[in-house]
């Protein structure tokens, strides 16, 4: 998509189907969730979007059967339902963020454990700052945050398009020598929104 406030060429990924699951409470078996509500978006100052696919708010999570109305109240399909400081107190997070061409990311510290799967594109993992390790990922390789601060760089040659999916799951502090390390959005928002 493209962001008036960073012109980009338009996405090259397709959409992403997203299919949910639960049971019928009459038979108790496994059904598909027959819902047109498209997943939440917000489009990011860089020009990229960020989806938000699915989120609990307990962790263990509590499958229900009432899922339409989860899905109604918590996932709404307004842009501004988004939490821009992506805060998961006691849940999980479920996002999809297609990187544009050249996009990069702000500086950032999230409190909890993020799996992360490049699933189109190539991109360029940075930490700690400009002159911080930096790693390049390509489409297929996962990388494990664990409250790191970083930054992503999308890297792809030609004008091609990345995205990433990313499991987040609510997690403790970082602590380093008796010192927590806070969360830091880097100007991406820190409202404490939550999702």
């Amino acid at each position: 998509m493209s962001n008036p406030r960073n012109p980009q060429p338009p996405s090259t990924l397709r959409p992403t189907t997203r299919l949910i699951t639960t049971h019928d409470p009459k038979t108790a078996k496994a059904t598909f969730l027959h819902s047109s509500a498209a997943a939440p978006t917000h489009n990011l100052p860089t020009g990229d979007t960020l989806s938000l696919l699915y989120a609990t708010h307990t962790f263990p999570s509590t499958p229900t059967t009432d899922l339409t109305t989860y899905l109604t109240t918590h996932l709404s399909t307004s842009p501004t339902a988004l939490p821009l400081s992506f805060k998961i107190e006691n849940g999980t997070a479920l996002y999809q963020i297609d990187f544009a061409p050249g996009s990069v990311a702000p500086f950032h510290r999230t409190r909890s454990l993020d799996y992360c799967v490049v699933v189109e594109g190539t991109v360029e993992l940075v930490l700690e700052g400009e002159k911080g390790e930096r790693k390049t990922v390509k489409k297929g390789d996962v990388v494990v945050l664990r409250g790191g601060r970083h930054s992503w760089k999308n890297v792809g040659e030609g004008g091609e398009w990345a995205r990433i999916v990313f499991v987040l799951l609510d997690a403790e502090a970082v602590v380093c020598e008796g010192v927590e390390l806070g969360e830091d959005f880097g100007g991406m928002g820190g409202d404490g929104a939550e999702v």
